[in-house]
């Protein structure tokens, strides 16, 4: 499929709170270069300033459909989930240590 100037692209973000749905952006084509497309919040926008998709890459930063739009805020919301436990998990992990008064120190004497 080919692009065109102002062809629309789509991304999903989160709300504005915790009760507000993710939102739908739509973003236009403002410059077609040899590696993909630059796409602008107005088909108006200056292509200095926009987000370059590179045709053929795995992770995007809007799409051409709002299908696969939802399907990346899907997955990208799940590796938020994932990382986010991994990280909350390793800080409690170390807030016990330093509660306890247990650190490690390497070459440093006391």
């Amino acid at each position: 499929m080919t692009n065109s100037l102002g062809d629309k692209y789509y991304r999903f973000v989160d709300g504005h709170n915790l009760e507000s749905r993710p939102i739908l952006k739509t973003f236009y084509v403002v410059k077609l270069t040899p590696a993909g497309v630059k796409v602008g919040n107005h088909p108006q926008d200056d292509p200095t300033h926009a987000h370059q998709i590179y045709n053929g890459a795995q992770k995007k930063f809007a799409y051409k459909t709002i299908g696969a739009a939802k399907n990346s805020y899907y997955f990208r919301k799940r590796w938020h989930v994932k990382y986010t436990q991994r990280a909350y998990e390793r800080a409690t992990a170390m807030l016990a240590f330093a509660e306890a008064d247990e650190y490690q120190t390497f070459g440093v004497t006391q």
